[in-house]
């Protein structure tokens, strides 16, 4: 009889382990399409917005071209005076894209040097990152801490560290099948560097 009533129980065990390893299952694989399909919707948005930034950069070429027909037809009937106050715009011009591109090299130094974290939202929650700065220019971008990230999108969205280094700029595109954790990543970036601002800020006053 005590024999029998230990394999009873033995079998009861058995029945609630597959019962709670069936139901953990389930859940992950619920979050796993949930993850899916927001990942879905946010790829066709992006899509979107690029083919719309598209038909703007076609018009605008349109535009463009129409305008230097325009204006090469109108050359050709100008007087000396009028080619030559053209010709005084077009050195001006030229010397306000020297100035913008002087200040565009000033930005680059914008940053204190020393190494500061950052918080942003992913799809599991914050993913914090640590930012060093080196030289006034951001040096490497490293995760802290993202222990409810799904690991594989994670490892996926860990290229944006080496892009962000690269174009010094947390403002990049996501990576594809993991915009969620690159969004998370971009955001933290984002915060670390401005801390970074402020220090920079503080220093010159």
């Amino acid at each position: 009889m005590k024999s029998f009533i230990i394999k009873l129980l033995n079998l009861f065990l058995i029945a609630a382990v597959l019962f709670g390893y069936q139901s953990y299952a389930k859940n992950r694989a619920a979050q796993r399409e949930a993850y899916e399909q927001e990942e879905q919707k946010s790829e066709l948005a992006w899509e979107e917005a690029r083919q719309m930034e598209e038909e703007i950069q076609k018009k605008e070429e349109e535009l463009s071209q129409m305008d230097s027909s325009d204006k090469e037809r109108s050359g050709e009937n100008d007087s000396p005076e009028e080619q030559e106050s053209e010709s005084n715009t077009s050195q001006t011009a030229e010397g306000s894209d020297v100035n913008a591109s002087s200040t565009e090299k000033q930005e680059a130094g914008q940053y204190q040097d020393g190494t500061y974290e950052g918080t942003g939202t992913g799809f599991g929650g914050e993913i914090t990152v640590c930012v060093t700065i080196k030289d006034q220019r951001i040096s490497s971008v490293e995760i802290e801490e993202a222990e409810n990230e799904t690991p594989e999108y994670l490892d996926m969205a860990k290229a944006l560290l080496e892009t962000i280094v690269e174009e010094q700029s947390p403002e990049t595109d996501a990576v594809s099948g993991a915009t969620f954790s690159s969004n998370g990543i971009m955001e933290a970036t984002a915060n670390a560097l401005e801390q970074a601002k402020k220090d920079k800020g503080n220093e010159k006053r």
